[in-house]
């Protein structure tokens, strides 16, 4: 089976649904003291969950479009996007060591999807 580039698309659009999703619960939880009913009413928590399904279903889309082994590394792609908005949006440090992950990861997914050729 051919890995189609919608098929590729969509992945990639799944991560970055799935990193917003982590990072809307990480605001979620930032509460003080959050209780069990708080969590349960917590908007920013409810919105991290619903983002987690759609990315899902939105990878279950992807999956028909191509092969599983080509498809999947691009899944490590939500770690550069979640590395963005924890930098840009938490003021999180990013140091030596995650933009070397970062550029691994760049590496390595552009050589599962070269291999797809």
């Amino acid at each position: 089976m051919k890995t189609h580039l919608w098929s590729i698309g969509l992945v990639i659009a799944a991560t970055v649904i799935g990193s917003l999703a982590g990072f809307s619960l990480k605001v979620g939880v930032s509460v003080p003291k959050l209780s069990v009913l708080q969590v349960v009413r917590n908007k920013k928590i409810l919105l991290g969950l619903f983002l987690y399904a759609v990315g899902v279903f939105v990878f279950f889309l992807a999956l028909r479009g191509g092969e599983l082994s080509v498809l999947t590394p691009f899944e490590s792609l939500t770690y550069i996007w979640t590395i963005l908005l924890a930098k840009y949006m938490l003021n999180e440090r990013i140091g030596k060591m995650k933009m070397i992950g970062i550029l691994l990861i760049v590496i390595g997914v552009t050589v599962v999807g070269l291999g797809n050729r």
